[in-house]
């Protein structure tokens, strides 16, 4: 009996694990978990990147299908005014990039201008016109530019403009008042900016680069780039105005009116744009270059119902 208990005794002995099994089986089963844990992080981050990307993207594509619908209603007064006091169908003024080399300009925009600005005529109903436009300005004050900093434009906000009053076109005061509706839209001073930012609903937050394109019927962009500046074609002028030379001019007068717009911008997502703010100014570049990849981009060459004649 005694021997029976024994040999009982020693085989459950032999059965049970050792202490060193035992944390080897513990340590594995601690990696199975982390790693379990990991990949399910991994998966819930990428889950809510693609949310907020998604949100992003029909953000962008809103406000996008409000650009198309308002700039394909462009239309041409038929206007001409006199030398001293045009009236313009359709403008589109281009800016110089702030900085031509260095992390933040061209290794993020890869475009030869950051932020442009596109305004155009609108018919409200028989004879009655308005006008309307699109520019990117401070996403605090819409009457400031977007701010430089470190020789290199920051982010800004898309802003659409709407002119405060109409204009019946009828009578021997029709011309002056329809130049008068376009005056403010070619002068670049304070004065005038500060009245196309009283005007002016916000539509977009983000905005890394705006871009608006022309062009003509053959397909040939009609821009500083295509075309020789100072060249003055059957209602259209792409000049450098008066105190601003590098700055481009394209407009549309009398009948003339492109046969589309190209209009392309890129917007940063609401994460990637809290933590640009919240980053110093001399790193700011650097984010954009770091994050160029985030940029989500918009582009659209939108068919105007009156093309060049």
């Amino acid at each position: 009996m005694k021997l029976l208990r024994q040999s009982r005794w020693e085989s459950r002995r032999q059965a049970a694990f050792s202490l060193l099994e035992l944390l080897v089986a513990v340590g594995l089963l601690s990696v199975i978990v982390l790693a379990l844990y990991a990949m399910f992080d991994q998966t819930q981050k990428a889950l809510h990147r693609s949310i907020a990307q998604t949100d992003v993207m029909e953000g962008g594509r809103s406000a996008f299908d409000l650009i198309v619908r308002d700039v394909e209603r462009a239309h041409p007064t038929g206007v001409t005014g006199p030398v001293e006091l045009p009236v313009y169908n359709l403008l589109v003024r281009k800016f110089p990039l702030a900085a031509q080399s260095g992390p933040g300009s061209r290794d993020v925009i890869h475009r030869d201008t950051t932020f442009s600005e596109l305004y155009y005529m609108l018919p409200i109903r028989d004879r009655l016109w308005s006008a309307a436009g699109l520019f990117v300005a401070s996403d605090t004050d819409a009457s400031q530019s977007v701010p430089v900093i470190n020789g290199v434009e920051s982010v800004g906000t898309l802003y659409r403009y709407q002119a405060p009053s109409t204009v019946f076109v009828r009578g021997p005061g029709a011309t002056t008042a329809l130049g008068k509706l376009t005056s403010d839209l070619v002068n670049n001073t304070s004065f005038a900016r500060n009245r196309r930012a009283s005007n002016s609903t916000r539509l977009l937050d983000g905005v890394v680069f705006f871009r608006a394109l022309p062009y003509g019927g053959s397909g040939l962009p009609l821009d500083a780039v295509s075309i020789a500046p100072n060249l003055t074609l059957t209602n259209i002028v792409i000049a450098r105005p008066q105190g601003s030379p590098q700055t481009f001019l394209t407009t549309f007068t009398g009948a003339a009116m492109p046969s589309a717009v190209e209009v392309e911008f890129g917007v940063l997502p609401p994460k990637s744009l809290i933590q640009y703010r919240s980053v110093p100014d001399n790193l700011k570049a650097g984010y954009l270059t770091k994050h160029a990849a985030e940029v989500l981009l918009f582009r659209q060459r939108i068919a105007l119902r009156s093309a060049i004649p």
